[in-house]
């Protein structure tokens, strides 16, 4: 039998970006693409005691490895959805790690009771915002501008604020 070479169709040529579709994988492609160029501010209740927290410090706490703020007050920490382009950058960014990465680091620490309850996980900057503002000792990541204009408190990194130069929470 004889096999000729063709030309794929136009049909057979989107397959692969259909594929991609399919598994999800274009949704955080372009959230990801989405999030260039952003700045991320870290949040907290007014009852905090922290104002300005090294790259280090941040890192732990959205690891799970700072437990309390002070004695009395826990370290309740607030995720971004999954999916979302803070998230993204949290996990890229801060956590250094991947979606199962942080999935796996959660159930450890449950399982060694480290920790009594997985962390909130909330849908919006905004949410994020108005959960900090009305709870005790929470801190939550958020797209810089959704911090703006919030009565809610915005840490410094590094000792630099969203805007400065040399900020370390970009994209």
């Amino acid at each position: 039998m004889f096999w000729r070479f063709r030309r794929p169709s136009r049909s057979n040529r989107l397959l692969p970006v259909g594929l991609l579709t399919a598994l999800g994988l274009c949704g955080s492609l372009s959230a990801s693409l989405s999030a260039a160029g952003r700045s991320f501010a870290v949040v907290v209740s007014p009852d905090v005691p922290a104002t300005n927290l090294t790259m280090e410090e941040v890192r732990r706490v959205f690891l799970l490895k700072k437990n309390f703020w002070k004695p009395g007050l826990p370290a309740t920490i607030l995720l971004p959805e999954s999916g979302s382009p803070t998230r993204s950058f949290l996990l890229k960014t801060i956590c250094r790690t991947d979606e199962p990465g942080l999935k796996r680091l959660i159930l450890e620490k449950l399982y060694r009771a480290e920790i009594d309850l997985a962390p909130k996980v909330v849908g919006s900057g905004k949410e994020t915002v108005s959960f900090v503002l009305s709870s005790r000792g929470v801190v939550g990541i958020v797209p810089a501008e959704d911090s703006t204009g919030a009565s809610v408190k915005v840490l410094r990194i590094d000792g630099k604020l969203p805007g400065e130069a040399g900020y370390p929470l970009q994209d």
